[in-house]
């Protein structure tokens, strides 16, 4: 199983507040952790799906080191895993991550993925 707290993050986010500043690499995570966990929007997201101690959210909300940020998205993706929650995406080739349900992406999120899945079945339709 792995983990892509980016991406994680991401599909939760609403576009419009994608459009984050340019940014140096890896303070992405960071600037999406500040727009959704330390906000408590996460939390709200996510409560009610995923039975954790009110200490897990608390250090969702309240962590502002970059790597234990990364560890705390990492357990809720492997809460969602572990209750077979989570929605999987990627390709034999590329590998495979896991994401929050899907009935909690963003519309954005849910279009993109069903574009690229098209795509994917069209080409493999074309090569076959």
């Amino acid at each position: 199983m792995e983990a892509f707290p980016n991406a994680f993050l991401a599909v939760l986010t609403p576009e419009a507040q994608l459009m984050a500043p340019k940014l140096k690499r890896g303070r992405r995570f960071d600037w999406l952790c500040e727009q959704l966990a330390t906000t408590g929007r996460l939390e709200s997201i996510l409560a009610a799906r995923l039975d954790l101690p009110r200490e897990v959210w608390h250090r969702v909300r309240t962590e502002r080191d970059h790597e234990l940020r990364a560890a705390l998205i990492c357990l809720l993706t492997a809460a969602f895993a572990n209750q077979r929650a989570a929605d999987v995406v990627g390709e034999p080739s590329g590998g495979w991550f896991w994401l929050p349900p899907r009935a909690l992406w963003q519309p954005w999120a849910t279009e993109g993925i069903e574009s690229v899945t098209k795509r994917m079945a069209l080409k493999s339709h074309f090569a076959g």
